[in-house]
């Protein structure tokens, strides 16, 4: 574990940074971002350091840190239907990930302003000609358990550093805190450079694992970086709450006080491991057993992407949703959000979510979600599928809501790649005519809706195309009036205008396309058959079984079993199936064959 090094990057007052970039009127001034409603001020989500020292904190309202500090900018969030847009914080952390990527280290991108980096692979290489690192080297660097008398802090901090490098010599037998030595060059070298490249400071904190990196992270900021020595970790416990440490903040935490009757982590250390799995299970004591001692074996997963995507609103007090149409309303306007951020990470990562999850609660304190299974990424039929989970969850009488909601939340998940996948059934599917279609490189959930236009509209490429182009071809021979389906391509004459929709027109407009996508049928290919769309897949696979079936049934003949000699055996009456019967038999193997394939 000692051979490992992990780093937590963390951006101070981020979402103030980032307002101060954009407006630089607000440098050294004291900043508080507020979103949501107006209401006394607004709800505060991110306060800088200079507001801090007037007394301002998190989750005040407005009016309440201008009592603290009148002088302070309160910047609001921007709105989009009513919901907090958070689109550019997430953007600037994007640009100090890029930063993070150019020194060839592992990240985990744990929240929009936090990182896990592992360093051990880039150390290494370091140590080869790395052979002096001094106290100019570390400008902001602190060490855990390395403290000076002095009253000048900055003086003191230099004393401490220079002691800390000389017990950390490269010649010493055990080079455990030289490796933290480089390490804390290196990251000192990444925090300037991404404050050169995007204008923002971060703290870190480094150590030989992910929790202990937390926790001194958050030791010396602003701007500073802590470095934790694996035998200063007693000394860190001392003092050290027990629901301070990542993991023991919640349930665990608060049975692990009272059974054990501790307050700080140097106390958990005098339990056996036998003690703590007898009392927390195997898994979790053997785990408080090694953290106790400053091991964990967590690794940084090499992530740069969320598992997840989401957004979320709370509606406290007299605002709760209390009837059908509120709840149904809220719905749309969350997915409206998450699928514009679907869109626009399927076209940087080309992946698409399988799981749909719907998070409620109806008091403080308490959460409940509901999953599904997800097939359209559109804004209609992922708030109806949204919807139905939730009404099944919930109690709701003439349209009124039981327990009104005071908390909403919609969050898509369980991604796969879709790019190699796309590509190599796009080879299968060619365009009839290569003056009439348009290459497209990737393939959509959902089939293309053409728009009205006089000419004819240029066709994807791809397996829905396909069947569709079959559809529309067959669909006149039905019916010769126009069709004012949304999904058919129809020239229109220019005097011809389309009439103006209402809004309740449009939505049973768009669920009316999402349940026609779904019924939607084409003849196979194969045999004729109409199946619908979305199941031509499963359909062809079984074509492509039977075809297989077959060549192996031609191609392998059984080995005939040398035969005894007829003059040594008794003569026995000959027996021979009639026609009937050797049909029948063979019928009955392959409908045992067909059987199996067409199972579901």
């Amino acid at each position: 574990m000692r051979e490992r090094i992990v780093a937590l990057v963390d951006m101070d007052c981020f979402f103030c940074q980032v307002e101060q970039r954009i407006n630089p009127e607000l440098k050294g001034k004291p900043v508080a971002v507020v979103q949501y409603n107006k209401w006394r001020g607004g709800g505060i989500i991110a306060v800088n350091y200079e507001a801090r020292a007037c007394g301002v904190t998190r989750h005040m309202r407005g009016d309440e840190a201008k009592e603290k500090c009148p002088e302070i900018n309160l910047v609001h969030v921007p709105s989009i239907n009513d919901k907090a847009d958070t689109s550019r914080y997430r953007e600037a952390g994007k640009e100090v990930i890029n930063v993070i990527c150019q020194f060839n280290c592992a990240v985990q991108r744990a929240s929009v302003d936090e990182a896990f980096l592992d360093l051990t692979e880039a150390v290494d290489k370091r140590i080869g000609g790395e052979t002096q690192v001094s106290a100019d080297h570390l400008p902001s660097t602190h060490v855990v358990g390395f403290e000076s008398q002095l009253e000048n802090k900055e003086e003191g901090r230099s004393e401490a550093v220079q002691e800390w490098l000389r017990k950390s010599d490269a010649s010493s037998e055990d080079d455990h805190d030289y490796r933290l030595v480089v390490a804390a060059k290196m990251v000192e070298e990444m925090r300037r450079a991404i404050f050169t490249q995007t204008g923002f400071t971060c703290s870190a904190g480094i150590a030989h694992n992910k929790i202990l990196s937390k926790l001194v992270c958050g030791m010396h900021k602003p701007n500073q970086q802590t470095v934790l020595p694996i035998s200063k970790v007693p000394f860190l416990y001392e003092t050290l709450p027990v629901k301070k440490v990542r993991l023991l903040g919640g349930k665990l935490g608060d049975t692990l006080m009272e059974k054990l009757g501790i307050n700080y982590m140097s106390e958990l250390e005098k339990f056996s491991e036998a003690e703590l799995c007898q009392k927390f299970e195997q898994r979790n004591g053997q785990w408080l057993y090694n953290i106790a001692r400053g091991i964990d074996n967590e690794e940084v997963e090499a992530r740069l992407i969320p598992k997840s995507i989401g957004c979320c609103k709370r509606f406290p007090g007299k605002t709760a949703l209390k009837t059908k149409q509120e709840l149904d309303h809220w719905i749309q306007e969350l997915a409206v959000e998450v699928c514009a951020r679907l869109d626009k990470d399927y076209e940087e990562n080309c992946r698409r979510p399988r799981n749909l999850v719907v998070q409620w609660s109806v008091e403080v304190g308490s959460s409940n979600s509901k999953t599904g299974f997800l097939s359209h990424f559109d804004q209609p039929c992922l708030a109806r599928d949204a919807m139905i989970l939730l009404c099944k969850s919930i109690s709701i009488e003439n349209n009124k809501v039981k327990v009104p909601i005071q908390f909403l939340g919609l969050s898509v998940g369980k991604f796969t790649e879709e790019r190699n996948k796309a590509n190599s059934i796009a080879k299968f599917f060619k365009p009839s005519n290569a003056s009439e279609t348009k290459v497209n490189e990737t393939i959509v959930s959902d089939p293309p809706v053409p728009e009205v236009k006089q000419e004819a509209p240029l066709i994807k490429t791809g397996p829905m195309s396909f069947f569709l182009r079959n559809l529309k071809k067959k669909e006149p021979e039905k019916n010769d009036e126009r069709v004012a389906d949304p999904q058919m391509s129809v020239e229109t004459d220019e005097d011809e205008k389309e009439p103006v929709k209402s809004d309740s027109d449009k939505d049973d407009e768009k669920d009316k396309r999402c349940q026609d996508e779904e019924e939607a049928e084409a003849p196979c290919p194969q045999c004729g058959k109409s199946v619908k769309i979305l199941d031509m897949s499963e359909h062809l696979d079984h074509h492509v079984a039977q075809e297989l079936h077959k060549e192996l049934n031609q191609s392998v003949t059984p080995a005939i079993p040398p035969q005894p000699s007829t003059s040594a055996l008794p003569k026995k009456r000959k027996y021979t199936k009639s026609k009937n019967q050797s049909a029948g038999g063979d019928a009955k193997k392959i409908r045992s064959i067909q059987s199996f394939f067409n199972k579901k």
